[in-house]
């Protein structure tokens, strides 16, 4: 058996853990008709209940997140939605 050693990186472990939030906001997104506040809502409730990340990073950063991979965008009116990258 061989074994291989790498150099942990923590954000690599940080950028799957927002992956798999992402996912969980798309089946919240699904559940609410595609209401992407509405969605934010729920998972905003879960963040808060389950405590992701440990305080390590905000709700906030999600969302910013989310906006920086091009899942979500503004609209002219200021509200988020879907791009159809997050479909």
């Amino acid at each position: 058996m061989d074994y291989r050693f790498e150099k942990f990186d923590p954000q690599t472990i940080k950028d799957e853990r927002l992956e798999q939030l992402r996912q969980l906001f798309n089946q919240l997104l699904m559940r609410t008709g595609g209401d992407v506040e509405e969605a934010l809502d729920w998972m905003q409730r879960l963040w808060e209940y389950h405590n992701f990340f440990d305080g390590e990073v905000s709700f906030g950063e999600f969302k910013e997140y989310l906006e920086e991979k091009g899942y979500l965008e503004q609209d002219e009116d200021g509200y988020l939605e879907i791009t159809q990258k997050g479909d």
